[in-house]
């Protein structure tokens, strides 16, 4: 059975489900949910976030009708599926930078970043990691 079009859903003959596809990635590229345990949508379901594995990006999708919205190319967080949606409020997930391990609560709507900590300076991670260095 040939695959649907970009946003266009096909019953499988065999169980009656219906497929969507959601991503045009192309032949031998992958863009999927994060991880099984991380929650792709957010707290009303309107948005949700998909990763681009053959170019490093996480995209944000609506959730409803799956239109790609934009990169989200102006976060960059400790690990790809390192992103957590506020169970409340559907403008919001969580990170932590991977350059400053700031904890960030980021806007969709607004792009806009909130430091809420740095776990550098909450933790002896700074001291951990310059004993491993040394270690080595």
């Amino acid at each position: 059975m040939p695959g649907p079009y970009l946003l266009q859903a096909i019953t499988d003959p065999s169980f009656g489900t219906t497929i969507r596809r959601i991503t045009n990635a192309g032949d031998g590229n992958v863009i999927k949910p994060m991880y099984s345990t991380i929650q792709a949508w957010n707290a009303d379901e309107s948005l949700m976030i998909l990763y681009d594995q053959s170019n490093g990006v996480h995209q944000l999708l609506n959730g409803m009708d799956y239109a790609f919205v934009r990169n989200l190319d102006d976060l960059l967080p400790d690990d790809v599926e390192q992103i957590f949606w506020d169970f409340n409020d559907p403008d919001v997930f969580f990170y932590v930078d991977r350059i400053t391990a700031d904890l960030i609560k980021y806007s969709v709507g607004n792009k806009t970043k909130d430091i809420l900590a740095n776990l550098k300076e909450l933790t002896d991670w700074g001291e951990t990691l310059a004993q491993e260095t040394m270690c080595k």
